[in-house]
């Protein structure tokens, strides 16, 4: 036994057993602390650190946890950690990922849950260890994980009010000082490996990585192949069309509609065009998203001048079709956003759909989430404009040939005279898989700061301004 704290403070440690079996559960357990208490929030490093350490500190703990309740209480704790990372590494890996990215009560619950876990760790391990001691006849001289809880506690406070460099900077040196303080203590604990009850572990330590490292790249990949594109409903193109529809295709036709462009409307959009006067079609703007591979990608965009029933007043019908040539480099999520800038409001409903081919059949799908969107536009003379658009997310099956779609939308004018529509389009592609925390093509578009970022190696957008002239009856 040791009898006093000096020769607790003076042991040789070069003369110890090589077996000391405290000893190595205390290095694995330094190493786990080092590891996952401070996390750090960039790309994948925000789970590849703490999964390690959290994996250290399980095995640590595997050989300890039968030597007292709070080490076992210890060990519970670090499983329920690991496995919430588990979860919330393999939701940032899917799609889904998008919908908790603005959530606030999902991250706020998250990081306070993430919060309570590490302080109950740091207390039940402190106490465990302490217990330790006491068989030993040792007094407490594990200050350190007091000091550390309290760091952490500090370090929530101060994330809630958002601290600055020189803060961030002064808890990570204040971090350091308690970390070296936590190895000097673990390193004279070590010594008192005769007062421990190990566990017996039938599984080994290098069998237990294994298992754990194999189930989490498994449930990864599953998730990166399964749940990186948009359940779309898709179904067997069988488009029926009345007396009704059949005379509004053909004015529409003889006005200059493209009749391949026509055959992929919807019927509801076909009705809307009813009291056509003219149609008004742009240049197909042709877009390589990757030039190495000669992938292609085409906008085509469609007015039609609509007679109402205000005598000398016209809505325009705008459409926003898009085409792909014969496959993209990836198939994962697109996102479309198209707009009215001056002069026009937006009225009534708006309408699109997704198709491709497959073999000799064809296939359809409406968007997978479709929206108004309204924003304002600031101007070069320094006037600000209300914009009002439409936006969509979709998704393509993987394979799919001659991908194509189209958002229309109903405009009135409110300017007479000869009028010009000033039309926007943007479509965001989604060039790549491998992206961490996953997001869509939609998050890419809408959040600025993640296109600053990684992301613009995933996602390429292409913007197109146009304008149509037409001149009142």
């Amino acid at each position: 036994m040791v009898e006093n704290r000096e020769e607790f403070q003076t042991l040789d440690y070069e003369e110890e057993d090589n077996n000391n079996l405290l000893k190595k559960s205390l290095e694995l357990i330094f190493l786990g602390l080092m590891l996952s208490v401070l996390s750090i929030d960039i790309s994948i490093l925000s789970f590849v650190l703490p999964f390690f350490g959290y994996l250290c500190l399980i095995l640590g703990l595997r050989t300890l946890r039968k030597e007292n309740k709070s080490l076992k209480i210890a060990y519970l704790i670090v499983d329920v950690q690991l496995m919430l990372l588990f979860f919330t590494t393999i939701l940032s890996s899917t799609i889904y990922n998008s919908y908790l990215i603005n959530n606030v009560p999902y991250t706020f619950t998250i990081v306070i849950l993430k919060s309570i876990l590490v302080i109950a760790f740091l207390i039940s391990l402190r106490i465990g260890l302490l217990d330790i001691q006491k068989k030993a006849g040792i007094d407490d001289r594990l200050k350190s994980l007091t000091y550390l809880s309290e760091w952490y506690g500090v370090l929530i406070v101060l994330g809630m009010f958002h601290a600055g460099f020189l803060l961030a900077m002064i808890m990570l040196i204040a971090y350091i000082i308690i970390l070296v303080k936590v190895n000097k203590e673990f390193h004279a604990l070590s010594s008192l490996h005769d007062y421990v009850c190990y566990a017996d572990n039938k599984i080994s330590n290098k069998i237990f990585v294994i298992l754990t490292l194999s189930s989490f790249l498994v449930l990864i990949i599953l998730a990166y192949t399964f749940a990186n594109s948009y359940p779309m409903k898709w179904t067997e193109f069988n488009q029926k069309e009345d007396k009704e529809i059949a005379s509004i295709k053909m004015e529409l036709v003889k006005k200059g509609f493209p009749v391949e462009i026509l055959k992929d409307i919807s019927t509801e959009d076909i009705k809307s065009c009813e009291g056509v006067v003219d149609v008004e079609n742009n240049e197909d703007h042709r877009h390589d998203f990757n030039e190495y591979d000669g992938i292609a990608w085409h906008y085509i965009p469609i007015c039609v001048k609509i007679k109402t029933k205000d005598e000398g007043k016209y809505d325009y019908r705008i459409f926003n079709y898009f085409r792909w040539d014969d496959g993209m480099e990836f198939y994962g999520t697109e996102f479309i956003d198209a707009s009215c800038v001056r002069r026009h409001t937006m009225k009534g409903d708006f309408g699109g759909r997704v198709l491709y081919d497959k073999e000799e059949n064809s296939y359809v799908a409406p968007f997978y989430w479709v929206d108004k969107s309204t924003y304002v536009a600031n101007s070069m003379t320094g006037r600000n404009s209300q914009v009002e658009g439409v936006m969509a997310s979709f998704s393509f099956p993987k394979h799919a040939k001659n991908a194509r779609g189209y958002i229309a939308y109903t405009v009135e004018e409110e300017w007479g005279q000869k009028s010009y529509i000033e039309s926007n389009f943007s479509y965001t592609h989604q060039k790549a898989l491998f992206q961490y925390p996953v997001i869509t093509a939609k998050d890419y578009r809408q959040n600025k700061r993640m296109n600053m970022f990684y992301f613009s190696d995933v996602f390429v957008t292409n913007n197109i301004g146009l304008s149509f002239y037409h001149s009142v009856e």
